[in-house]
């Protein structure tokens, strides 16, 4: 299938029964091939070989809810991400010193948040 097949029939797919999830499938193997923006050079890779994959530390120095502070460094958990981004409403905070003590999971701008347990799949994008 095509762009320009979708496009054209898109009404009819649609109303057909399980029509919109069929869409969304089509779309989304479209997107994957490259088809919808016209880039074909499109290769097959594994994430690993461009991202690097780093899990929070969840070890003896994580932050449990009696070390967290009014102001410091934020502490973002999966009700902070919020389609796609961090939101820093009902943000919670540590200071500096267990900041310091945590041996992963520190961020820096452009990192991609993704929640591996409980709310699993929601993610964000570290924007600053």
């Amino acid at each position: 299938m095509n762009l320009d097949y979708l496009l054209k029939n898109f009404d009819l797919i649609a109303e057909m029964p399980g029509g919109v999830a069929r869409l969304r499938e089509l779309i989304l193997e479209m997107a994957v091939r490259g088809k919808l923006s016209g880039k074909t050079d499109w290769s097959d890779r594994k994430l690993e070989t461009l991202a690097q994959f780093i899990n929070g530390d969840r070890g003896k120095n994580y932050p449990s809810k009696h070390m967290r502070v009014d102001a410091g460094i934020p502490f973002i958990n999966a009700g902070h991400l919020v389609n796609g981004s961090i939101s820093m409403e009902n943000m919670d905070y540590i200071a500096q010193e267990r900041f310091d003590l945590l041996g992963s999971g520190k961020i820096a701008k452009n990192d991609i948040i993704y929640c591996l347990r409980g709310s699993l799949g929601k993610c964000g994008v570290v924007e600053s």
